[in-house]
Order: structure tokens, then sequence, then C-alpha cells
């Protein structure tokens, strides 16, 4: 069974402090990001495990759980507050012609 992966490096380098990120992504599936301490030199023999691990994560459950967001309750209505407008009023109700007259746009 063929299975196509993808996998990307990314070296990393803050000042002193040196580190890669792999990812290891796969068709229908969620891919997998870890980051690795050290040079490059030093992440590359790690990537074949990473890959292992990903198949194997993959294997469980190809896709990261779903999460249930349920927006913060709105205020009542008593408590609500509308902003109001902090500069000069544009748009079209501050620009239309009166009514019945044509708009002009030049």
């Amino acid at each position: 069974m063929k299975i196509a992966l993808k996998v990307v490096i990314t070296s990393v380098e803050d000042g002193e402090k040196r580190s890669a990120i792999v990812g290891v992504s796969r068709p229908d599936c969620d891919p997998v990001v870890t980051v690795v301490g050290g040079r490059l030199e030093e992440a590359l023999p790690q990537v074949p495990a990473l890959v292992t691990a990903a198949l194997a994560r993959w294997e469980r459950a190809p896709k990261n759980p779903a999460t249930a967001f349920k927006p913060p309750p709105s205020p009542p209505a008593s408590q609500r507050r509308v902003a109001a407008p902090t500069g000069p009023v544009t748009g079209p109700s501050a620009s239309s012609p009166p009514h019945g007259q044509a708009a002009k746009f030049f």
C-alpha cells in the first residue's frame, strides 16, 4: 500500500537558541507538528521516528477532535450598550441626494 507523506522541516535560530520545527502531513489527515531542540543536523536523525509516531497517531485518529466552541451568552438588552459614532457620519445616508433625485457618482 502506498502512503503519500509530506515532511517539512523549518530551522529556527534565535540568538544562541536553535530548534527545528518538523511537520508531517498526509492527505485526509491533520498534520502532526513537533519542535525538536538543537541544530538541524541534530534534528534530522529524529525524522524517521517522528514519521512513525505520526503514522501511529493517524491509525488511532486521522483528525484532531472537533472543539465544541460555544460563544459567551449575550448580555440582557437592558445591559447592552450602543456605541456612539466617533467621527463624521459617512455612507449612503449622509450623502444621499434628496428623495426623487438621481445620485451622481463623478
